[in-house]
């Protein structure tokens, strides 16, 4: 009996120790150690994703919540989807930088079109 008795009061005490590191721990319990070679939580978050050029036509595209117009830009039929497929070619083929021209009117916005530092071929060219 006095054996029962024991293992009574000793469970009881190791109950309490551990109710009492729970308590100092936050209702979660124990703090979770990372494991080894897991990425920190920064480390996890996905890039930002690429700001891409999208045309609307042989002419107009819109680019980093703007609508732009490519100044210069000889296409014998701008509203065709052969000359919307050639500007997304040309805007995709590259890093794309934009130097709007002139001033802005409305939401067109007249620019110089860059890819890879090359401007667009234009009438000019």
């Amino acid at each position: 009996m006095g054996a029962c008795l024991f293992r009574l009061c000793m469970i009881a005490t190791l109950a309490t120790q551990c109710a009492l590191l729970r308590a100092e721990a936050g209702a979660d319990g124990l703090p979770l150690a990372p494991v080894r070679g897991e990425p920190k939580p920064a480390e996890r978050a996905a890039p930002a994703p690429p700001v891409r050029a999208y045309a609307i036509d042989g002419l107009r595209f819109y680019y980093a919540g703007r609508q732009f117009v490519v100044d210069g830009l000889e296409v014998a039929q701008p509203g065709s989807e052969l000359a919307k497929q050639r500007l997304q070619l040309m805007l995709d083929a590259g890093e794309l930088s934009v130097a709007p021209v002139g001033d802005v009117e409305g939401e067109l916005v007249p620019a110089r079109v860059f890819v890879d530092g090359m401007g667009l071929p234009t009438a000019e060219h």
